[in-house]
């Protein structure tokens, strides 16, 4: 015979190597007999009934051979590798109006009004104008409101003074020598509030107070909070959180900052050091924390920076299935010249590709049905 082969044992040579079975069967080297001396190539497994299995292939229950790697179902069906379940989507849809320096911000300032707080709101006032830089380069459509943490004796969310109408974009393009003062002054709210500081309720209330008449629907809503003692409201941050999201029809234009004292929380009485719950509500809205321990000039640069770069970005309300899926227009013609940010939930655009004031820009992409 050729060389290689095999011959069973009617008394022909079989070639060196070559394993006889107890019928006399030939077999290859390496190779495996099961009970009815059926060869089966080297590293093949048999099912119950002697059936020859690829090596690493898997048996469903009547011995359906099934690709290696694959699941079997119980009735022998070849399955794929991977079973993903099916996701059910639906389309969304984000429409933005362009305009012509970027989005609009409605900035709230909550400051401590409690004793401790006088050197830090005299730092706030005169560092004022590093947080304001880039407002100014960029001569971006903003407006301002202060509040304080005192929500005893009914003053919750209450503006303090005239704010509303003075800090305006507005009025610092008129006179910025006289916006600068104002700012300076009305952030200097006192230091005989409450020791129970509630930055956060006031927030809430001041949402709630003046949603319709001072929150624009298309601008960003910033919060800033500035305490160097812990939040003592009575809700959970997300139950903060969700009143003041109801006045905003999409929710990434709500941004939490916080400068505050980076310590453990520990409380004694009316004193509540510390600032979890202030960095929980910046974080769960894609803001930023700093020190009030720190250099005032910098932090406000940094953190008035980050805010105006938020005009350059289109917001989308929910958080897509698939971010490879997102589609842009540009007044109705597809663009391929932004990116997605996953931090900020954002689409982007280069200097070289912001759309034109008056643009009408659509952001579509699906979402899993809740």
């Amino acid at each position: 015979v050729d060389s290689g082969s095999d011959v069973i044992a009617d008394d022909t040579t079989v070639d060196s190597g070559s394993d006889v079975i107890a019928d006399d069967t030939a077999v290859d080297s390496g190779s495996d007999v099961i009970a009815d001396d059926t060869a089966v190539d080297s590293g093949s497994d048999v099912a119950a009934d002697d059936t020859a299995v690829d090596s690493g292939s898997d048996v469903a229950a009547d011995d359906t051979t099934v690709d290696s790697g694959s699941d079997a179902t119980t009735d022998g069906t070849i399955a794929d590798s991977v079973n993903e379940p099916v996701v059910d989507l639906e389309e969304i849809r984000d429409g933005f109006a362009q305009h012509m320096t970027g989005s609009k911000l409605d900035i709230l300032w909550v400051v401590d009004n409690s004793s401790s707080m006088g050197d830090e709101q005299k730092a706030l006032g005169e560092n004022f104008e590093a947080f304001i830089k880039e407002f100014v380069e960029k001569e971006i459509d903003f407006k301002m409101a202060v509040t304080t943490t005192d929500t005893s004796r009914n003053n919750a969310g209450r503006e303090y003074k005239n704010s509303m109408e003075l800090l305006t974009s507005a009025n610092l393009a008129k006179n910025k020598d006289k916006f600068m003062q104002d700012f300076k002054e009305l952030v200097n709210v006192g230091i005989d509030g409450s020791g129970y500081e509630k930055g956060i309720k006031a927030s809430e209330v001041f949402t709630d107070r003046f949603s319709h008449r001072w929150l624009r629907p298309d601008a960003y809503f910033i919060i800033v909070y500035v305490s160097d003692e812990e939040d003592q409201s009575e809700k959970d941050i997300p139950g903060h959180l969700k009143q003041m999201q109801k006045w905003k029809q999409n929710n990434s234009l709500i941004k939490a900052y916080s400068i505050v004292d980076m310590v453990p929380t520990v409380k004694k009485g009316a004193i509540s050091r510390g600032y979890e719950r202030y960095k929980e509500i910046s974080e769960l809205t894609g803001g930023k924390v700093a020190s009030i321990k720190g250099d005032f000039h910098d932090t406000l640069l940094d953190m008035g920076g980050s805010i105006a770069k938020l005009t350059e970005q289109f917001p989308l309300s929910q958080q897509p299935h698939d971010a490879s899926q997102i589609k842009v227009l540009v007044d109705d013609v597809e663009s391929i010249e932004w990116s997605y940010d996953s931090t900020t939930n954002s689409i982007k655009f280069p200097a070289d590709a912001v759309p034109t004031a008056e643009s009408k820009v659509v952001v579509i992409y699906d979402v899993e049905k809740k």
